[in-house]
């Protein structure tokens, strides 16, 4: 699980890069390819903190019965 975090957080990182060489290229065309690899490394991003979520709460451990 933490490997899922590690590429969640690498993946909001690789965004933050392309979203900076967006604002500083000086292209209006390169400008919207980079805000769109942005958007996509966003997407993995919030996709692998969803699986996470999800694969935590299959594993929460079950009581046992009184």
């Amino acid at each position: 699980m933490r490997d899922t975090l590690a590429r969640a957080r690498r993946y909001r990182s690789r965004a933050q890069e392309f979203q900076v060489l967006a604002e500083t290229c000086g292209s209006a065309q390169y400008a919207k390819h980079y805000y769109l690899i942005a958007k996509h490394f966003l997407a993995l991003a919030h996709l692998d903190e969803e699986r996470m979520i999800v694969s935590s709460k299959n594993t929460e451990p079950t009581l046992a019965p009184e």
